[in-house]
Formats: structure tokens, C-alpha cells, sequence
């Protein structure tokens, strides 16, 4: 800055900075600079002549410089000449003509704004008068304002020497960069800055030199952030012209950072393209197939193994391949066991699908029937015949064979007895001593179906060769009708867990029936005079029904002691069916009972006692036992005997006893099929149902 006088003006240049628009033209950004201040009083009267002098100073010396286009001023102090963007600056020398004032002046134009007109700077150069106002107007981009005047004496002044300085223009266009200058004359610098991802390859800053050029200019040249390890990529960079971009290897996407990888699960986005399964890796996957499959060498497909070729499946039996698997399967006779593949051996026997008669043996993958002894397989391989033994003379027996099914028995001729093997003969001279083992008590508790006052009996099959399993109750002593029917002898421990009830056609009295091959046998309630009948039990059809011989008593006439209505008690031994009955006040008759059209052969006439004073009776392989009283407790004694085969009447003293597990028995008979002395005991409140082993001592 030059040092002035007091008529001097004092200039400082301003700061211009450029950038490049979006097309790469510079443009001025900012303008900075002082406004003139000349010594003087401020005075509105000289506004006119202020501007006049303006006018002449502009014109002589082209102090005004314009760097685009001139603003039009309020004043319409600066007129504009063409449409290029200039820059003049000048210092002009003038002598002004002859002014009479009394005071010398100096004018200082202020800013002034001017809306929608381009952008302009206007400064005046310092300027030296002699004996005229000195005036300096600097117009800004923007403003142009008229201030008031300070007028002071004027005085001479010498014409001054014109000062021309170097002007360089605008700075060279740098593409990619930006600049800012401080001016354009000497000395003047543009500095550069480059914009992203480039780098000058030289200084930042030129300046003007006083050839009126400006010096060497650098450029902006792209940086490889990618071979300058500086892009920050995770996995793959790729240079481009002032930038780079990010890539990632195959199985990652790029994350919203730009910059970072991430693991991409092929799997969700089902492009795996696996026939099963997709197990997703990092930066990649795998496929894998389901049990059953292998995977192919294209890691993809999947493909069937047949495990039944491979040996792999570990069937014991047979194999059969699906897909994806295989089954197990097993021979003839055998089932497939829990694991699917081991096989194990059907047995047949315990299914009930045998179809064999009568035996069964089971072996491995398969059955085979037999028979009993006595029996013989027929040819279908299933059914049984019985053998007569008889017939073939092996029987062994000392004097008569009786075949029966599945086997035979001996007998001896009267007066004779059967001995230990069952087949030798030896005069019996007595009846065989008893004795009751192994009790047994089928239910306790009769009273859902009998009361004790009702009295009953319990029954089964005493036919040797029947197989049936089931259990009768004939409720009541008189006239007892409603037979109750157990298919098992378990199912009888509940009196309430009977399969049916049958009310019976034809009424019984007492409590000596028997059951002998599914027909019941007893004392008939229906007619006024002594008859036995036959009734058979699966359809409730009387069978037969045959009169007693005259006199023999009926309705409680000739009944046991304390036992009501059993005028006519049935018993079975090895021997048969025996019926024990009374015709009058003499004796008792003891007579064998056909059992098809039960008719009385081979009676017996027993004449120590009679039905009053015994308590109960029953048949032991052709002898009759009698109880001494049926409420003795806990024994019954038996003192009274008659063997069939010798017919001999046997009156013991305490040889034999009988148990009584109650206070009370109501029914007493022997059952030679299964050797059981069968009871109904009353034991105060309830009936039970009581059985013993038999054997003789």
C-alpha cells in the first residue's frame, strides 16, 4: 500500500476465489476489499457533481475493472461494453478543468444493491489532481450506493505520471481441481485443490509472473487407492478414473458400507440349486442328501442307494429296496421284530391259528399238530382219532378194558377192586379210605346271585373227557331255575362277573344235581311225584324226564338233615352216574342211572339208615360215603358205608372225616374228572364255593 497525502487516496486490492461450476468454468465466488476514504466533509448537495467527476475519471483514465459483466448501477455510472468477462485495472493521471469551489472535496461512492443483475467488481484506482477534487469510487458486485459529499477548498495539483500494471487474467483451468486466486497482476497465486481421488503432480499453488503470464500450471492426476492400499476394501478393489470401487469374492455381497464383506447364504435365497439339503458356509455352501441317498459329482443331485445290492441293510430275511430306503421283510412263520430288521419265529401255537385238535408244537418258522395218547393224527395233518386200545390188546388190563375217547380203563369183576396201576384186580374186602387236601376256594362271596336262606349249588362238567372250562350256579334249594353261567373258573371268584343267566324251562328242587356232558341232571320241581330229568344247557331243552319207582319221596318228603328238598341226590364216580333216593321208612335205594333215557339199573337197597339222619353223601369209585352231620365243624365224620362192588355195609368210628371250612355244608359231591370233592359252605353270611384234592390213604 502506497503512503498518501492528505488529497491521496489509500487502496488495498481485494481477494477473489474461484471454483469450477458443474461444466468446469471458473467463476468469481467471493470479493473482498476497502472502500476509499478521502478527507472531506460528507455532504448531500455534491452528490451531482460527485457523479460527474465519477463519469470524466472513468472515461480518461478506464480506472474500472470488470471481471464479468458490468452491473448497471442506480447510477447508471458504469456502462458495460461487451459480454466477456474482464479484468482492467489502471492508475490514470488526469488534470481536470478549472472548478470554482471554495472548498477542496473528496467523494467516496458507497454500495448500492442491484437485484437480477450479474455479478460485477468495479474498483477505481487511485488517482493524483492537481487544483481539482480528488475522487476514488470503487463499485462492489452487488451494491452501489451514493453517499453524501465532503467538499473541501480545492486546490492545484501537477499532473501526476500514469503507473501500468501487469494483468495475467484468469488462472488456467485445472480439471479435477478447484482454485482460489488472489488476483490477477503480479505476484498474484492461484492455488489449486484437487478434488477427490486425485493428486497434483506439483505444487498447489502458480502465480503471476510479470511477463504477464502465469507460470507453470500442474494438474490433477488420478490416485490408485487400490494399489496404494488405502481403499479400505475387505476383498477385492477396482480402480477407476478418481475413484475405486469395493467387489467381493464369490459367496459375499458387499455391505452398506461399501467397503466390508459379508457372507452370503446361498440356502435362503434358494439359488443352491441342492436336490436335498443346503448347508450354508462361510462364503460359499454345500449340499448333502437325505438317509437313503448319496450325493453325485456334481455336489448337487442326489441319487437313490439301494442298500439291498450294498449288503448295507442288515435284514436277516429278505430286502426290498424304496426310495430313499428299504424295507425288511421275514419268511414264512416268522414276524419282523422291533428293530425292522431281525426276524423271530411265529408261534402259532399261542395264536390259536394252529387249527391243530388237539397238540401243538411249535419251531422255528413254523408249527406241527400232534395228538394225545389214545389219539392218532389223520392225514390233513390236524385232526385226531382216537385209538381203541382195546381192540389192539395193549391195553393191559387184568380182567375188562373200556375204551373211551383218547384212552381206556380197566375194571375189575365184582367183588374184586382195581388196584394202584389201574389195571391189576384184587378182591376188595372194604372201601378205600379218603383224605381232603389242597383246599381251594373258588369264590368267596356267593351272596350277589345265592343267599345262605336260598341255599344252591356250584357245578361243573364231571364228564372225564370233557374239555369245557366252564362253571354253573343253580340258585335256590327250591325250585331252582335261574342257572348262572362262568365261562372260567377265575371268572367265578366275582359272583357278579357271570357271561349269562339262564332261567331254566323246567324248575329243579334240592341240591343234588350234577352236570355231566353239558346236560344238567336233577330233581324235578314240576310234577307232584318223584321224576328225574335232563335238561341240556346250550339251547335250555329238557331232554328227558323219567318217574321214580312208587313210594319214593319228593317235595322234602325224604330230604337230608338240614337240607331241604333233596329228596333225590345225583352223584358220578369212575363207575357212572348213581342216583340216591328213598321209598319208605326202611331204607335208602342206591340205583345206576343210564344216561340217555335215565333209566334205573343195579340198585342198591341200604337199610342202616336212611336220608333223615345223614347230612350229605357222595360216590367214591363204586362206594358210598355218608356224613354224619353236614354242621359239624371243623370236620364231618364219615361212620356210614356201602360198597357197590362187594355190597357191604361199613359202619366206621372216626376212620375217616371230612373237612368243614364253614358252619355249614349245603352240597357235597365228588367230580371224578379232575379227583375233586366239590362244596357249597355256608359260612353264616355268604355261600361260598370250596373244593378239595382227593386221594386215597
Amino acid at each position: 500500500m502506497e503512503e498518501a497525502g492528505s488529497g491521496q487516496v489509500a487502496q488495498q486490492t481485494g481477494f477473489v476465489h474461484y471454483e469450477k461450476d458443474k461444466c468446469g468454468i471458473l467463476g468469481q465466488k467471493h470479493t473482498q476489499g476497502q472502500m476509499t476514504t478521502t478527507q472531506a466533509q460528507e455532504t448531500t448537495a455534491q452528490e451531482e457533481l460527485t457523479t460527474t467527476h465519477a463519469q470524466a475519471t472513468t472515461t480518461h483514465a478506464q480506472a474500472t475493472t470488470t471481471q464479468a459483466q458490468l452491473t448497471t448501477t442506480q447510477a447508471r455510472a458504469t456502462t458495460t461494453q461487451d459480454d466477456q468477462l474482464t479484468s482492467t485495472r489502471s492508475q490514470t493521471t488526469t488534470e481536470a478543468p478549472p472548478t470554482t469551489v471554495e472548498d477542496q472535496t473528496t467523494t467516496e461512492a458507497q454500495p448500492t444493491t442491484t437485484e437480477a443483475q450479474p455479478k460485477t467488481t468495479t474498483e477505481a484506482q487511485p488517482t493524483t489532481t492537481q487544483a481539482q477534487p480528488t475522487t476514488t469510487t470503487q463499485a462492489q458486485p452487488t451494491t452501489t450506493q451514493a453517499q453524501p459529499t465532503t467538499t473541501e477548498p480545492q486546490t492545484s495539483t501537477a499532473d501526476s505520471p500514469t503507473t501500468t500494471e501487469v494483468d495475467c487474467g484468469l488462472p488456467p483451468v485445472v480439471p479435477n481441481a478447484v482454485s482460489s486466486v488472489t488476483g490477477t497482476g503480479t505476484g498474484a497465486q492461484a492455488v489449486y485443490v484437487c478434488n477427490a481421488g486425485y493428486a497434483l503432480n506439483s505444487t498447489n499453488a502458480v502465480a503471476c509472473l510479470a511477463e504477464g503470464k502465469w507460470d507453470a500450471t500442474p494438474a490433477c492426476l488420478d490416485i490408485d487407492e487400490c494399489s496404494a492400499n488405502t481403499d479400505g476394501c475387505e476383498h477385492n478393489c477396482t480402480n477407476s478414473v478418481g475413484s475405486y470401487t469395493c467387489s467381493c469374492n464369490a459367496g459375499y455381497s458387499l455391505a452398506v458400507d461399501n467397503h466390508s464383506c459379508q457372507d452370503l447364504n446361498e440356502c435362503s435365497l434358494t439359488t443352491d440349486g441342492c436336490y436335498h439339503m443346503c448347508n450354508n458356509t462361510v462364503g460359499s455352501f454345500t449340499c448333502s442328501c437325505n438317509t437313503g441317498y448319496t450325493l453325485q459329482g456334481d455336489g448337487k443331485s442326489c441319487q437313490d442307494i439301494d442298500e439291498c445290492s450294498a449288503n448295507t441293510d442288515g435284514c436277516e430275511h429278505n430286502c426290498t429296496n424304496t426310495e430313499g430306503s428299504y424295507t425288511c421283510s421275514c419268511n414264512a412263520g416268522y414276524s419282523l421284530a422291533v428293530d425292522n430288521h431281525s426276524c423271530q419265529d411265529i408261534n402259532e401255537c399261542n395264536s390259536n391259528t394252529h387249527g391243530c385238535e388237539q397238540v401243538c408244537n411249535n419251531h422255528g418258522g413254523g408249527y406241527s399238530c400232534a395228538c394225545n395218547s389214545g389219539y392218532q393224527l389223520q392225514v390233513d395233518g390236524y385232526s385226531c382219532q382216537d385209538i381203541n386200545e382195546c381192540n389192539l390188546t395193549t391195553d393191559g388190563c387184568d380182567h375188562m378194558c373200556n375204551n373211551t375217547v383218547g384212552n381206556f380203563t380197566c375194571s375189575c369183576n365184582t367183588g374184586y377192586t382195581l388196584q394202584g396201576d389201574g389195571k391189576s384186580c384184587q378182591v376188595r374186602t372194604s372201601p378205600p379210605v379218603l383224605q381232603f387236601t389242597n383246599q381251594e376256594i373258588l369264590c368267596s362271596d356267593l351272596s350277589a346271585i345265592v343267599s345262605s336262606s336260598d341255599m344252591g349249588a356250584w357245578l361243573k362238567d364231571t364228564y372225564v373227557e370233557s374239555t369245557s372250562t366252564k362253571v354253573w350256579v343253580l340258585k335256590k334249594a327250591h325250585d331252582a331255575k335261574d342257572l348262572y353261567e362262568y365261562l372260567t373258573e377265575a371268572a367265578m371268584a366275582n359272583a357278579n362277573s357271570y357271561d349269562s343267566d339262564t332261567t331254566l324251562n323246567t324248575h329243579c328242587d334240592g341240591t343234588g344235581h350234577v352236570v355231566y356232558n353239558g346236560s344238567i341232571y336233577c330233581d324235578s320241581h314240576d310234577n307232584n311225584n318223584a321224576e328225574i330229568i335232563k335238561i341240556r344247557i346250550a339251547d335250555n331243552t329238557l331232554i328227558v324226564n323219567v318217574a321214580l319207582p312208587a313210594g319214593a319221596g319228593a317235595h322234602d318228603e325224604y330230604s337230608y338233615s338240614g337240607i331241604s328238598n333233596t329228596d333225590t341226590d345225583f352223584a358220578v364216580d369212575e363207575f357212572g352216574m348213581w342216583a340216591l333216593y328213598q321209598t319208605d321208612s326202611n331204607g335208602m335205594k342206591l340205583s345206576e342211572v343210564d344216561l340217555s333215557d335215565l333209566s334205573l339199573s343195579n340198585t342198591h337197597t341200604i337199610s342202616v339208615t336212611t336220608r333223615g339222619s345223614i347230612g350229605e353223601s357222595f360216590m367214591y369209585k363204586g362206594a358210598l360215603y355218608t356224613i354224619e352231620s353236614n354242621e359239624q365243624s371243623p370236620t364231618m365224620n364219615v361212620k356210614y358205608v356201602y360198597d357197590t362192588l362187594t355190597q357191604q355195609e361199613h359202619t366206621w368210628s372216626n376212620a375217616m372225616s371230612v373237612p368243614n371250612p364253614g358252619s355249614k355244608v349245603v352240597m357235597l359231591d365228588y367230580n371224578p374228572r379232575d379227583q375233586k370233592l366239590y362244596m357249597m359252605v355256608d359260612s353264616g353270611s355268604v355261600l361260598q364255593a370250596v373244593r378239595y384234592s382227593v386221594s386215597e390213604t
